[in-house]
Parts: structure tokens; sequence; C-alpha cells
């Protein structure tokens, strides 16, 4: 696995999955009884014009995308996470492989969003 690799996984598993299960959560709430928070979020939700939903998913997106960014930025240590510092941090596969050697996980995700606009 590349940097590159880990930051597309990132991309597909962390960023895209996260929308993707809000959304399916907004749609259709799990379980026999699901949380009444998640009820009340669904039938609004539910409530709107098809239009509207498309900006709630987008605004969903924008989420999600400022997380999975600011963690990989605190990886990159580019991003203040620990005492008001940045960190130092390595991030090795199984194999030994420096999966951040060049501290720019942040910018190979973003690419990785920007590839599919």
């Amino acid at each position: 696995m590349t940097e590159t690799d880990f930051a597309t996984a990132i991309k597909t598993e962390a960023y895209d999955a996260a929308v993707v299960d809000a959304i399916q959560l907004l749609r259709n709430p799990p379980g026999a009884k699901p949380r009444p928070e998640l009820v009340r979020l669904s039938d609004w939700f539910l409530s709107l014009p098809e239009s509207d939903q498309q900006m709630v998913a987008d605004a969903v997106r924008l989420g999600a995308l400022g997380a999975a960014f600011g963690v990989l930025a605190m990886l990159d240590g580019v991003r203040v996470w620990e005492n008001s510092q940045k960190g130092d941090l390595r991030i090795l596969s199984s194999d030994g492989t420096d999966l951040n050697p060049n501290h720019d996980l942040h910018d190979r995700f973003r690419y990785a969003i920007d590839s599919e606009l």
C-alpha cells in the first residue's frame, strides 16, 4: 500500500461510507424500534422536497469532508492536536512501509475528492 492508496482508502472507506450511511439512516432508520431522535430527523428529511433532500446530502458531504480532512491534517502534523502543538506521527503498514513519508495525506485525500468532481 502506498500513501496515495491509503488516502484513497480513507476517501472510499471513511468519507464515502459516512455520507452513504448518514443518508441511508435519514431515509430508513434501522431496527424494530429506532432511536427517537433518528426517527424525528428521518421524518423531517423525508418531508422535504427532493431538491432540499439533495441540499441536506450536500451538507452531510461537507461535514464528512471536513472531518476526514481534519483527521488527515492532524496525522500529517499540519493541524494542532496535542496540547495545542502539532503532532509528529508515523503511519506504518503491516510490512513496515511508511504510509505518510511526505506528510501530505490531507492533500492526497483532497485530490481524490476533487478528481471526482
